[in-house]
């Protein structure tokens, strides 16, 4: 039952109903409908245009609107007509905003993304099986149609809930254009807080995601961002951690983050490593400290991982101490730790350099 937005939007959707003193028709998917030209004109642009430029005469004329079904022309005129909000469920909702936006009708726009966003998006709360699928759809439609606002919000949330909307086959089929989009949200929400959790979903996505030709896409997606993740944790080591991100892995009793560190302490500045392997040493120190009830609580996978990241800290600091002892941050580590490391590298670099080769020159005697 369609609801007009006033008394007076009753009286005129009364009027159209009823085909009081219509002076024009509509044609549609081979059907008539009575409309007034004077209603049209004033509520639509499309039609005030149209009529303006064919200047009908005072008998009835007829405006044909191809391409479209009679729901959602019908519905299209009873809310020029009444204001009327409830979309009818016969109509469909992508080709009544292709209609909206052909007519140039705002208010009918504006009841359509209201529309999306209600039974398609459930206005973006947290996601469900329903409108991660629904949010989907509205992505494309609202490109199409120009809802500027709505495809923001669309390719915001799936971005942000990346965990729960990527691995969908109705998001692999979205065009490589808008998958794009929604990936570089996830990517600049990338942070220090954030990027551990977001290393460890990539994991498990990458783990549970079944490898059916759909999920190729997806596949790459995710792959690409694993890798901006590390280069990111590269970038900001020493920080992270010290972040509650990271910290919050010490009360997990699994996690399979390490080859991810570790390729993170590969790709580090001197800098990042001088300071990381200070911060990492300080970490470690508190879990040893029995007074610090709050590094206590650590599990023993987290205590073994500090252990490891120091080492593989260590080992980057030798491997790359011609660059280590020039950069701003070595000052930051103690006198014995830059002596070790000098030491270490001076074996190193001796074991490591290419044995020359002793050319021995054959002796010819004299006949």
């Amino acid at each position: 039952m369609l609801e007009a937005c006033s008394k007076l939007g009753e009286d005129l959707l009364k009027m159209f109903l009823d085909e009081i003193e219509a002076d024009i028709i509509i044609e549609v998917d081979g059907k008539k409908i009575k409309a007034h030209r004077c209603i049209l004109s004033s509520r639509a642009k499309y039609f005030a245009n149209l009529l303006r430029a064919n200047k009908p005469d005072k008998n009835t004329s007829t405006i044909s609107l191809e391409g479209f079904s009679y729901p959602a022309v019908h519905f299209a005129l009873c809310h020029i007509y009444s204001g009327a909000m409830n979309i009818p469920k016969d109509c469909n909702i992508s080709e009544l905003a292709l209609l909206a936006d052909m007519l140039n009708l705002e208010t009918l726009t504006a009841v359509i993304v209201f529309h999306l966003k209600m039974h398609y998006c459930h206005f973006f709360h947290r996601p469900c099986l329903q409108c991660s699928q629904g949010v989907v759809e509205c992505l494309p439609l609202a490109t199409v149609c120009g809802l500027n606002e709505l495809r923001d919000r669309c390719i915001y949330w799936l971005g942000k809930n990346f965990t729960r909307t990527w691995p969908n086959k109705s998001f692999a089929l979205l065009s490589e254009e808008l998958r794009d989009l929604c990936y570089n949200v996830t990517f600049h929400n990338l942070a220090i807080n954030t990027v551990i959790d977001m290393t460890l979903n990539c994991d498990r996505l990458l783990t549970t995601l079944p490898q059916l030709k759909w999920t190729e896409p997806i596949f790459g997606m995710i792959t690409r961002l694993l890798q901006d993740c590390i280069h990111f944790m590269a970038k900001n080591f020493n920080q992270i951690l010290n972040s509650e991100g990271f910290l919050a892995l010490g009360k997990l009793e699994c996690y399979c983050i390490e080859e991810d560190i570790i390729s993170a302490i590969e790709l580090m500045t001197p800098d990042v490593a001088c300071k990381s392997y200070e911060s990492v040493t300080q970490l470690i120190q508190l879990t040893d400290t029995v007074e610090n009830t709050e590094y206590a609580e650590f599990t023993q996978n987290f205590v073994d991982l500090l252990h490891k990241i120091s080492r593989h800290s260590e080992r980057y600091l030798i491997q790359n101490a011609n660059k280590v002892v020039h950069c701003q941050s070595w000052a930051c580590l103690a006198p014995q730790v830059q002596k070790r490391i000098k030491d270490a590298a001076v074996i190193v670099f001796e074991f490591e350099k290419p044995t020359a080769l002793h050319l021995v020159c054959p002796v010819y005697k004299e006949n």
